[in-house]
Protein backbone atom coordinates (compact mmCIF):
# COMPACT_ATOMS: atom_id res chain seq x y z
CA UNK A 1 0.00 0.00 0.00
CA UNK A 2 1.22 3.68 -1.02
CA UNK A 3 -0.12 6.65 0.66
CA UNK A 4 0.88 10.33 -0.17
CA UNK A 5 1.45 12.96 2.67
CA UNK A 6 0.60 16.26 2.16
CA UNK A 7 2.84 17.65 5.35
CA UNK A 8 5.88 18.47 3.36
CA UNK A 9 8.24 21.22 4.86
CA UNK A 10 10.88 21.46 2.05
CA UNK A 11 8.56 22.99 -1.33
CA UNK A 12 9.26 20.78 -4.42
CA UNK A 13 9.53 22.02 -7.64
CA UNK A 14 10.03 20.84 -11.24
CA UNK A 15 13.19 19.23 -10.39
CA UNK A 16 13.72 15.46 -10.89
CA UNK A 17 15.97 13.36 -8.58
CA UNK A 18 19.12 13.13 -9.32
CA UNK A 19 19.91 10.11 -7.90
CA UNK A 20 22.89 7.35 -9.15
CA UNK A 21 21.78 3.59 -7.96
CA UNK A 22 21.19 0.17 -8.77
CA UNK A 23 17.23 1.21 -9.59
CA UNK A 24 16.93 3.45 -13.19
CA UNK A 25 14.56 6.15 -11.92
CA UNK A 26 12.40 7.50 -14.44
CA UNK A 27 13.47 10.46 -16.99
CA UNK A 28 11.96 13.84 -17.05
CA UNK A 29 10.20 12.72 -20.47
CA UNK A 30 9.09 9.18 -18.77
CA UNK A 31 8.06 11.28 -16.11
CA UNK A 32 5.77 13.29 -18.39
CA UNK A 33 3.95 10.09 -19.83
CA UNK A 34 5.94 10.18 -22.94
CA UNK A 35 7.43 7.31 -24.78
CA UNK A 36 10.44 6.68 -26.55
CA UNK A 37 13.39 8.40 -27.49
CA UNK A 38 11.80 11.81 -27.27
CA UNK A 39 13.10 14.99 -28.08
CA UNK A 40 10.76 18.01 -28.46
CA UNK A 41 6.76 18.45 -27.46
CA UNK A 42 4.37 20.81 -28.28
CA UNK A 43 0.74 21.30 -26.97
CA UNK A 44 -2.05 22.81 -28.80
CA UNK A 45 -5.14 24.13 -27.22
CA UNK A 46 -7.88 24.01 -29.31
CA UNK A 47 -10.56 24.22 -27.21
CA UNK A 48 -10.72 25.85 -23.55
CA UNK A 49 -14.18 26.34 -22.56
CA UNK A 50 -14.16 27.43 -18.43
CA UNK A 51 -14.06 24.48 -16.00
CA UNK A 52 -17.52 24.76 -13.43
CA UNK A 53 -17.18 25.64 -10.12
CA UNK A 54 -15.73 22.93 -8.02
CA UNK A 55 -18.16 21.24 -5.66
CA UNK A 56 -16.29 21.73 -2.25
CA UNK A 57 -13.52 23.58 -1.07
CA UNK A 58 -11.26 21.13 0.01
CA UNK A 59 -11.05 18.77 -3.55
CA UNK A 60 -8.87 15.45 -2.37
CA UNK A 61 -7.93 14.68 -6.10
CA UNK A 62 -7.65 16.24 -9.83
CA UNK A 63 -11.30 16.04 -12.21
CA UNK A 64 -9.44 17.85 -15.05
CA UNK A 65 -5.55 16.51 -15.08
CA UNK A 66 -3.54 19.36 -16.66
CA UNK A 67 -0.81 19.45 -19.42
CA UNK A 68 2.31 20.51 -17.92
CA UNK A 69 4.74 20.24 -20.58
CA UNK A 70 3.17 22.45 -23.46
CA UNK A 71 6.80 22.90 -24.85
CA UNK A 72 9.12 21.03 -24.09
CA UNK A 73 12.30 19.66 -25.46
CA UNK A 74 14.57 17.07 -23.44
CA UNK A 75 18.69 15.90 -23.86
CA UNK A 76 19.41 12.43 -25.30
CA UNK A 77 19.43 11.46 -21.55
CA UNK A 78 15.45 12.30 -21.67
CA UNK A 79 16.02 15.09 -19.10
CA UNK A 80 14.50 18.63 -20.24
CA UNK A 81 16.55 21.73 -21.60
CA UNK A 82 13.13 23.65 -22.39
CA UNK A 83 9.87 23.90 -20.10
CA UNK A 84 7.13 26.25 -20.97
CA UNK A 85 3.00 26.84 -20.91
CA UNK A 86 0.61 27.80 -18.76
CA UNK A 87 -2.27 26.26 -16.78
CA UNK A 88 -5.04 28.44 -14.93
CA UNK A 89 -3.27 30.87 -13.46
CA UNK A 90 -0.06 29.59 -13.59
CA UNK A 91 2.50 30.38 -16.04
CA UNK A 92 6.04 29.09 -16.83
CA UNK A 93 8.99 29.52 -19.08
CA UNK A 94 12.53 27.68 -18.42
CA UNK A 95 15.33 26.23 -20.27
CA UNK A 96 18.10 24.43 -18.08
CA UNK A 97 21.80 23.09 -18.68
CA UNK A 98 22.47 19.79 -17.72
CA UNK A 99 25.97 18.56 -16.17
CA UNK A 100 26.56 14.59 -16.39
CA UNK A 101 29.40 12.49 -14.73
CA UNK A 102 31.16 9.87 -16.40
CA UNK A 103 28.92 7.61 -15.73
CA UNK A 104 25.97 9.46 -16.99
CA UNK A 105 24.33 10.64 -13.81
CA UNK A 106 22.50 14.02 -13.85
CA UNK A 107 24.92 16.02 -11.07
CA UNK A 108 24.32 19.97 -11.70
CA UNK A 109 20.85 21.35 -13.16
CA UNK A 110 20.93 25.24 -13.64
CA UNK A 111 17.39 26.85 -14.66
CA UNK A 112 17.36 30.40 -16.50
CA UNK A 113 13.23 32.10 -16.80
CA UNK A 114 12.64 33.68 -19.95
CA UNK A 115 14.76 36.50 -20.02
CA UNK A 116 17.98 34.42 -19.56
CA UNK A 117 18.43 35.21 -15.31
CA UNK A 118 19.19 32.18 -13.44
CA UNK A 119 16.23 31.32 -11.14
CA UNK A 120 17.66 27.93 -9.86
CA UNK A 121 20.52 25.79 -9.14
CA UNK A 122 20.41 22.10 -7.98
CA UNK A 123 23.29 19.97 -7.39
CA UNK A 124 23.46 15.66 -6.30
CA UNK A 125 25.13 13.39 -4.45
CA UNK A 126 24.85 9.41 -5.04
CA UNK A 127 21.60 9.57 -2.20
CA UNK A 128 19.69 12.68 -3.96
CA UNK A 129 19.64 16.20 -3.98
CA UNK A 130 22.26 17.82 -1.96
CA UNK A 131 21.44 21.50 -2.73
CA UNK A 132 19.30 24.20 -4.07
CA UNK A 133 19.58 27.71 -4.14
CA UNK A 134 16.81 29.69 -5.70
CA UNK A 135 17.18 33.16 -7.20
CA UNK A 136 14.77 35.96 -7.80
CA UNK A 137 15.80 39.19 -10.01
CA UNK A 138 19.71 37.64 -9.82
CA UNK A 139 19.68 37.76 -6.13
CA UNK A 140 19.64 34.64 -3.77
CA UNK A 141 16.78 34.41 -2.37
CA UNK A 142 16.67 30.78 -0.53
CA UNK A 143 19.30 27.85 -0.24
CA UNK A 144 18.51 24.33 0.63
CA UNK A 145 20.77 21.68 1.39
CA UNK A 146 20.43 18.01 2.52
CA UNK A 147 22.70 15.84 4.02
CA UNK A 148 22.35 12.14 4.02
CA UNK A 149 22.84 9.92 6.63
CA UNK A 150 22.72 5.95 7.70
CA UNK A 151 23.38 5.20 4.05
CA UNK A 152 20.64 7.60 2.73
CA UNK A 153 18.01 6.42 5.57
CA UNK A 154 18.33 9.89 6.95
CA UNK A 155 17.63 13.44 5.72
CA UNK A 156 18.92 15.95 7.53
CA UNK A 157 17.59 19.48 5.54
CA UNK A 158 18.37 23.24 6.48
CA UNK A 159 16.71 26.10 4.81
CA UNK A 160 18.27 29.52 4.59
CA UNK A 161 17.63 32.79 3.03
CA UNK A 162 19.51 34.62 0.77
CA UNK A 163 21.77 36.07 3.70
CA UNK A 164 22.24 32.67 5.33
CA UNK A 165 19.98 33.23 8.03
CA UNK A 166 17.94 29.43 8.89
CA UNK A 167 14.44 29.84 8.08
CA UNK A 168 13.61 26.44 8.61
CA UNK A 169 14.99 22.61 9.14
CA UNK A 170 13.34 19.20 8.93
CA UNK A 171 14.69 15.53 9.46
CA UNK A 172 13.37 12.51 8.02
CA UNK A 173 13.85 8.87 7.83
CA UNK A 174 13.27 6.65 5.32
CA UNK A 175 11.86 3.25 4.61
CA UNK A 176 13.75 0.62 2.55
CA UNK A 177 11.47 1.54 -0.48
CA UNK A 178 12.43 5.30 0.09
CA UNK A 179 9.08 6.59 2.12
CA UNK A 180 9.05 8.79 4.48
CA UNK A 181 8.13 6.93 7.82
CA UNK A 182 9.09 9.63 10.45
CA UNK A 183 9.21 13.74 10.07
CA UNK A 184 10.24 16.71 12.02
CA UNK A 185 9.89 19.95 11.00
CA UNK A 186 10.60 23.62 11.71
CA UNK A 187 10.53 26.97 11.64
CA UNK A 188 12.31 30.09 11.20
CA UNK A 189 13.00 30.50 14.79
CA UNK A 190 13.48 26.67 15.75
CA UNK A 191 9.83 26.57 16.23
CA UNK A 192 8.01 23.38 16.31
CA UNK A 193 5.50 23.22 13.65
CA UNK A 194 5.00 19.34 12.82
CA UNK A 195 6.02 15.56 13.94
CA UNK A 196 4.32 12.76 12.21
CA UNK A 197 5.16 9.01 11.53
CA UNK A 198 3.77 7.35 8.45
CA UNK A 199 4.07 3.23 9.63
CA UNK A 200 2.89 0.59 7.48
CA UNK A 201 2.35 -3.31 7.92
CA UNK A 202 2.59 -5.57 4.19
CA UNK A 203 2.11 -8.51 5.35
CA UNK A 204 -1.58 -7.56 7.13
CA UNK A 205 -1.77 -4.48 4.81
CA UNK A 206 -1.86 -1.78 7.25
CA UNK A 207 -0.93 1.60 7.23
CA UNK A 208 -1.19 4.11 10.33
CA UNK A 209 -0.45 8.14 10.28
CA UNK A 210 -0.44 9.70 13.23
CA UNK A 211 0.77 13.36 13.77
CA UNK A 212 1.73 15.10 17.32
CA UNK A 213 1.32 18.51 18.62
CA UNK A 214 4.92 19.71 20.00
CA UNK A 215 3.93 18.10 23.57
CA UNK A 216 4.21 14.54 21.92
CA UNK A 217 0.14 14.68 22.28
CA UNK A 218 -1.66 12.92 19.12
CA UNK A 219 -3.20 15.70 17.47
CA UNK A 220 -4.43 13.37 14.03
CA UNK A 221 -4.62 9.47 13.74
CA UNK A 222 -5.89 7.59 11.32
CA UNK A 223 -5.14 3.64 10.33
CA UNK A 224 -5.96 2.26 6.51
CA UNK A 225 -6.28 -1.54 5.72
CA UNK A 226 -6.85 -2.88 2.18
CA UNK A 227 -6.79 0.84 0.90
CA UNK A 228 -9.57 2.04 3.14
CA UNK A 229 -9.94 4.08 6.58
CA UNK A 230 -11.01 1.94 8.87
CA UNK A 231 -10.37 4.68 11.49
CA UNK A 232 -10.27 7.92 11.96
CA UNK A 233 -9.37 11.08 14.49
CA UNK A 234 -8.37 14.75 14.47
CA UNK A 235 -8.55 16.95 17.65
CA UNK A 236 -10.92 20.09 17.57
CA UNK A 237 -9.21 22.65 14.86
CA UNK A 238 -10.21 25.62 12.82
CA UNK A 239 -8.98 24.05 10.02
CA UNK A 240 -8.24 20.82 8.39
CA UNK A 241 -4.53 19.42 9.18
CA UNK A 242 -2.48 18.13 6.26
CA UNK A 243 -3.02 14.16 6.97
CA UNK A 244 -6.70 14.86 6.80
CA UNK A 245 -5.65 13.96 3.25
CA UNK A 246 -4.75 10.15 2.29
CA UNK A 247 -4.38 9.29 -1.41
CA UNK A 248 -3.85 4.95 -2.03
CA UNK A 249 -2.93 3.05 -4.96
CA UNK A 250 -5.78 0.87 -6.02
CA UNK A 251 -4.33 -1.30 -8.60
CA UNK A 252 -2.01 -0.93 -11.89
CA UNK A 253 -4.64 1.61 -13.28
CA UNK A 254 -6.82 2.63 -10.41
CA UNK A 255 -6.41 5.72 -7.68
CA UNK A 256 -8.50 6.97 -5.40
CA UNK A 257 -8.02 10.39 -2.57
CA UNK A 258 -9.97 11.14 0.35
CA UNK A 259 -10.20 14.49 2.38
CA UNK A 260 -11.73 13.65 5.95
CA UNK A 261 -13.46 15.72 8.57
CA UNK A 262 -13.19 15.41 12.21
CA UNK A 263 -16.64 14.05 12.54
CA UNK A 264 -15.30 11.04 10.26
CA UNK A 265 -16.97 12.13 7.09
CA UNK A 266 -14.85 12.06 3.58
CA UNK A 267 -15.18 13.24 -0.23
CA UNK A 268 -13.54 11.39 -2.44
CA UNK A 269 -11.50 11.37 -5.81
CA UNK A 270 -11.01 8.20 -7.99
CA UNK A 271 -9.01 8.29 -11.13
CA UNK A 272 -8.89 5.34 -13.90
CA UNK A 273 -6.05 5.32 -16.25
CA UNK A 274 -5.05 3.57 -19.59
CA UNK A 275 -1.36 2.74 -18.31
CA UNK A 276 0.11 0.79 -15.94
CA UNK A 277 2.26 4.16 -15.00
CA UNK A 278 -1.13 6.51 -14.47
CA UNK A 279 0.12 9.22 -17.18
CA UNK A 280 -3.25 8.95 -19.23
CA UNK A 281 -6.21 9.41 -17.23
CA UNK A 282 -9.44 7.87 -18.53
CA UNK A 283 -12.25 8.68 -15.88
CA UNK A 284 -12.09 10.56 -13.11
CA UNK A 285 -14.80 11.04 -10.23
CA UNK A 286 -15.71 13.37 -7.13
CA UNK A 287 -17.93 11.67 -4.68
CA UNK A 288 -19.61 14.71 -1.98
CA UNK A 289 -19.78 13.19 1.69
CA UNK A 290 -22.82 10.98 1.53
CA UNK A 291 -21.03 9.03 -1.68
CA UNK A 292 -22.84 10.37 -4.61
CA UNK A 293 -21.22 11.46 -7.33
CA UNK A 294 -20.74 15.61 -8.28
CA UNK A 295 -18.52 15.43 -10.87
CA UNK A 296 -17.02 13.49 -13.42
CA UNK A 297 -13.91 13.84 -16.06
CA UNK A 298 -13.74 11.60 -18.96
CA UNK A 299 -11.23 11.49 -21.86
CA UNK A 300 -10.61 11.02 -25.42
CA UNK A 301 -6.97 9.71 -26.78
CA UNK A 302 -5.06 9.61 -30.39
CA UNK A 303 -1.66 7.96 -30.39
CA UNK A 304 1.17 7.86 -32.47
CA UNK A 305 3.46 4.93 -33.29
CA UNK A 306 5.31 4.98 -29.89
CA UNK A 307 2.26 5.31 -27.73
CA UNK A 308 2.17 9.06 -27.30
CA UNK A 309 -0.97 10.68 -27.82
CA UNK A 310 -1.28 13.51 -29.92
CA UNK A 311 -5.03 14.33 -29.70
CA UNK A 312 -6.70 14.76 -25.76
CA UNK A 313 -10.18 16.06 -25.45
CA UNK A 314 -11.53 16.13 -21.66
CA UNK A 315 -15.62 16.11 -21.41
CA UNK A 316 -17.06 17.18 -17.52
CA UNK A 317 -20.19 16.43 -16.13
CA UNK A 318 -21.67 17.91 -13.28
CA UNK A 319 -24.84 17.23 -11.07
CA UNK A 320 -26.22 21.13 -11.46
CA UNK A 321 -27.67 21.80 -14.52
CA UNK A 322 -24.29 22.25 -16.84
CA UNK A 323 -24.58 18.62 -17.70
CA UNK A 324 -21.66 17.18 -19.91
CA UNK A 325 -19.66 19.34 -21.77
CA UNK A 326 -15.93 19.54 -23.35
CA UNK A 327 -13.57 21.34 -21.62
CA UNK A 328 -10.71 20.60 -23.43
CA UNK A 329 -9.31 19.57 -26.83
CA UNK A 330 -5.57 19.25 -27.33
CA UNK A 331 -3.59 18.00 -29.94
CA UNK A 332 0.64 17.52 -29.42
CA UNK A 333 3.13 17.59 -31.90
CA UNK A 334 5.74 15.08 -31.00
CA UNK A 335 9.85 14.66 -32.44
CA UNK A 336 12.05 12.32 -31.48
CA UNK A 337 16.07 11.56 -31.56
CA UNK A 338 17.15 9.46 -34.43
Amino acid sequence: MRTLMVNVLLMMVQVIPLVAGVQKRPTEAEGEGLLGPVKAVTTRTEVSNPEPPLPTKWMPGAIVYPVWCAVCEFDEHGNRVVWSGSEGNNSYAETVRNVYDDAGNLRERTYRDGKGEVIRYVASGPHGMTEMKTYRGGELVNVQTIDYQDGGKTKLILIADGKGMQTGRTKQRLGDDGQIIEAWNYGKKNEFLSHYTNVADPETGTLILTEFNEDGKVRLTWTARDHNIVSFWEEPSATPQPGSRACFELGPRKSKCEWYSRDGSFTQTTAEFLDDAKHFPAHTEFRDEHQQIQMTGDYEYDFDGHGNWVRRAVYVWTSGTMGRQLIREQRRTVTYWK
